[in-house]
């Protein structure tokens, strides 16, 4: 039941980015909303039988595409391509959600750049959700 405690983490961080998102910080919701999958992702490997240990992530880090790496090879990729995009635009928007990025000559921080963050919400509650049918 290791899987349990992932999930209801990653249920906690979609309701927090809701709060953020609610309140127009924006990239603070994408970022967690980008955690709640890692998060889901690694309930799977929970569920499994298989850890996530701090050797994996010298070799991993913390995509869900390096966590795929180690479940089974059914599981690597979703059938569903709306399924896919939604994980591989979170990812992305998730990553440039965390540090302040060089763009015409100067540093501009997420909080400026990201302007909207709905969709990568409810795209992570779908993706999350996901997670949980493979359990």
């Amino acid at each position: 039941m290791h899987h349990e405690a992932w999930i209801k983490q990653a249920e906690s961080d979609i309701s927090a980015a809701k709060l953020l998102s609610h309140q127009k910080f924006h990239s603070q919701a994408v970022w967690l909303s980008g955690q709640a999958v890692e998060k889901a992702h690694k309930a799977i490997l929970a569920a499994l039988g298989l850890r996530y240990e701090d050797r994996d992530y010298k070799k991993f880090g913390h995509t869900t595409n390096d966590i795929s790496r180690l479940l089974p090879e059914a599981l690597h990729e979703p059938v569903d391509p709306q399924v896919a995009k939604m994980l591989a635009t979170l990812e992305a928007r998730a990553n440039a959600s965390r540090y302040p990025a060089f763009s015409q000559g100067k540093f501009v921080p997420p909080t400026v750049s990201v302007t909207s963050s709905q969709q990568d919400v409810d795209d992570a509650q779908a993706l999350v959700g996901w997670c949980q049918d493979r359990i």
